[in-house]
């Protein structure tokens, strides 16, 4: 397994998440500066390495649902 890939894969998954929860909120400074925050990158690696690890654990994919929608 290629470890670029796999990452960049997971990055992939995690910014589209951050993408659509935040486009459920309205437009105001503070959603601007969350936005600003979140998808400025370097905020990746927790997710990824919870995902890895679930890979790693060969967790199900309904369970990996469930611990997603809880680290929200």
């Amino acid at each position: 397994m290629d470890f670029n890939k796999y990452y960049e894969d997971r990055q992939k998954l995690v910014n589209t998440f951050l993408e659509k929860r935040l486009e459920k909120k309205g437009i105001s400074r503070v959603d601007e500066a969350m936005a600003y925050s979140l998808l400025a990158g370097g905020k990746r690696i927790r997710p990824i390495i919870l995902m890895a690890t679930a890979d790693a654990l060969a967790v199900r994919e309904e369970k990996r649902s469930l611990l997603w929608r809880r680290s929200r």
